[in-house]
Protein backbone atom coordinates (compact mmCIF):
# COMPACT_ATOMS: atom_id res chain seq x y z
CA UNK A 1 0.00 0.00 0.00
CA UNK A 2 1.31 3.31 -0.89
CA UNK A 3 1.30 6.27 1.91
CA UNK A 4 -0.08 9.09 0.03
CA UNK A 5 0.25 12.80 1.61
CA UNK A 6 -3.06 14.63 1.87
CA UNK A 7 -4.02 17.10 -0.16
CA UNK A 8 -2.34 20.70 -0.14
CA UNK A 9 -4.44 23.07 0.15
CA UNK A 10 -3.49 26.31 -2.16
CA UNK A 11 -3.62 29.80 -0.73
CA UNK A 12 -4.73 32.09 -3.02
CA UNK A 13 -2.66 35.26 -3.36
CA UNK A 14 -3.90 38.51 -2.71
CA UNK A 15 -3.16 41.54 -4.40
CA UNK A 16 -0.29 43.73 -2.45
CA UNK A 17 1.13 47.02 -3.65
CA UNK A 18 4.95 48.05 -3.59
CA UNK A 19 6.13 51.18 -4.91
CA UNK A 20 9.19 51.64 -7.30
CA UNK A 21 10.75 54.59 -8.61
CA UNK A 22 10.39 54.62 -12.50
CA UNK A 23 14.20 53.83 -12.80
CA UNK A 24 13.47 50.82 -10.92
CA UNK A 25 10.40 49.87 -12.58
CA UNK A 26 11.89 50.21 -15.79
CA UNK A 27 14.81 47.83 -15.10
CA UNK A 28 12.06 45.42 -13.90
CA UNK A 29 10.42 45.72 -17.11
CA UNK A 30 13.19 45.48 -19.24
CA UNK A 31 14.48 42.15 -17.26
CA UNK A 32 10.92 40.84 -17.57
CA UNK A 33 10.65 41.05 -21.29
CA UNK A 34 13.97 39.60 -21.85
CA UNK A 35 12.87 36.25 -20.24
CA UNK A 36 9.12 36.50 -21.63
CA UNK A 37 7.77 37.02 -18.01
CA UNK A 38 4.96 39.68 -17.21
CA UNK A 39 6.95 42.00 -15.17
CA UNK A 40 4.73 41.39 -11.85
CA UNK A 41 5.15 38.01 -11.76
CA UNK A 42 9.40 38.48 -11.89
CA UNK A 43 8.98 41.10 -9.82
CA UNK A 44 7.30 38.56 -7.10
CA UNK A 45 9.93 35.91 -8.22
CA UNK A 46 12.85 38.50 -7.57
CA UNK A 47 10.75 39.04 -3.76
CA UNK A 48 10.63 35.72 -3.06
CA UNK A 49 14.22 34.34 -4.08
CA UNK A 50 15.65 37.68 -1.93
CA UNK A 51 13.70 36.68 1.31
CA UNK A 52 15.20 33.15 0.55
CA UNK A 53 18.84 34.09 0.64
CA UNK A 54 18.19 36.62 3.57
CA UNK A 55 16.49 33.41 5.19
CA UNK A 56 19.10 31.25 4.26
CA UNK A 57 21.86 34.09 5.64
CA UNK A 58 19.81 34.09 8.76
CA UNK A 59 20.46 30.61 9.26
CA UNK A 60 23.76 30.58 8.55
CA UNK A 61 24.63 33.38 10.71
CA UNK A 62 22.46 31.51 13.79
CA UNK A 63 24.34 28.00 12.97
CA UNK A 64 27.81 28.96 12.68
CA UNK A 65 27.79 32.33 14.34
CA UNK A 66 28.88 34.00 11.09
CA UNK A 67 28.13 37.63 10.14
CA UNK A 68 28.10 39.10 6.81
Amino acid sequence: MIDRRPPVKMESREPKSIRFTPTEWAAIVQAANARAVEPSRFARKLCLMGLSMTQAQAALEGHAGVTA
